[in-house]
């Protein structure tokens, strides 16, 4: 397996693919350069109406290659 490497720095714009909702309403989000899957931390400010699958805007919280996490990026 390769080693484990660090992602985008923290604050870089990117975005992920929303996987599932906790039960807490905090969404898994599948981004890539990645090798985890990592929670979205604002996610109880994102639309209700998101589906997993959806595509969203997001910038890099953690670049911890184990436990990586991201914000949700508003838009207009």
């Amino acid at each position: 397996a390769p080693a484990a490497v660090a992602g985008p720095h923290p604050g870089t714009a990117t975005t992920g693919v929303l996987l599932d909702k906790s039960a807490k309403g905090t969404w898994k989000v599948r981004v890539e350069g990645f090798l985890e899957a990592g929670p979205i931390t604002n996610s109880k400010a994102m639309p209700g109406s998101l589906q997993p699958g959806e595509t969203v805007r997001l910038k890099v919280r953690s670049n911890n290659p184990k436990n990586p996490s991201f914000d949700w990026i508003k838009e207009n």
